[in-house]
């Protein structure tokens, strides 16, 4: 049994408090995994950093555009 899922993953500069949602392919992890989980996400204003979601969802929830990641 395959126990892959997609989550979107909510991350949010602690710098300027921009948030992005970020679809992460193929994970072999539990909801309360990803969200416990420090992911690598880009701010335009920033630049790259690497923190833990404010949110996550199995599920579509927002109408913001998404970039897909399969890492």
């Amino acid at each position: 049994m395959d126990t892959r899922k997609d989550y979107y993953v909510c991350s949010v500069c602690p710098h300027c408090f921009r948030s992005k949602w970020v679809l992460k392919r193929n994970l072999e992890m539990s909801l309360e995994e990803v969200l416990s989980t420090s992911w690598e996400f880009e701010c335009p204003v920033h630049g790259p950093l690497r923190k833990k979601p404010l949110q996550v969802s199995s599920k579509k929830v927002f109408s913001e555009a998404l970039r897909t990641d399969s890492s």
